[in-house]
């Protein structure tokens, strides 16, 4: 079933029809497309980190190269250090990305229980009308079956 498919389902479920309808349909549509433009924003991130960590290690080997007659302890140190910082920001990043997704997935989550509590809601109020009306029937019933009866005697 297409995404679009699903949201007029849930939107019928719900009760709602034409403009009420189409602007479920649009909001929920906006929020995915805001879930995914900040996924696609973190990858553009993580990307841009990688290719700034590549050309700041291909920087440190050039530099260590020209600084080899210079201290090596010194010089591992440092670039330990960096590798390091290059490390944790790749583990930031990544769980910046994951916490997005895990964001998006909670989300989703809850409307769909939100969903169906708000369909459950409408069916036990349905219910309720249901037999309200049965009961104003039963009592007419009565009513009309007891003048009736007397009448007819």
């Amino acid at each position: 079933m297409s995404p679009i498919s699903e949201l007029v389902a849930i939107g019928k479920q719900l009760g709602y029809e034409g403009k009420t309808l189409r602007q479920f349909i649009k909001d929920e549509q906006n929020r995915e497309r805001e879930q995914r433009a900040e996924e696609r924003e973190a990858e553009r991130e993580k990307l841009e980190l990688n290719a700034r960590i590549e050309k700041e290690r291909f920087q440190r080997e050039r530099e260590a190269e020209r600084e080899k007659g210079r201290g090596k302890v010194e010089l591992s140190a440092r670039i330990e250090k960096e590798r390091i910082q290059e490390e944790r920001e790749k583990l930031e990043l990544s769980a910046r990305i994951e916490k997005a997704r895990f964001q998006r997935e909670q989300e989703a989550e809850r409307e769909k229980l939100e969903v169906s509590a708000r369909i459950e809601m409408e069916r036990l109020e349905l219910e309720r009308s249901r037999l309200e009306n049965e009961r104003v029937v039963q009592s007419i019933n009565r009513f009309f079956f007891k003048k009736n009866t007397t009448s007819s005697l």
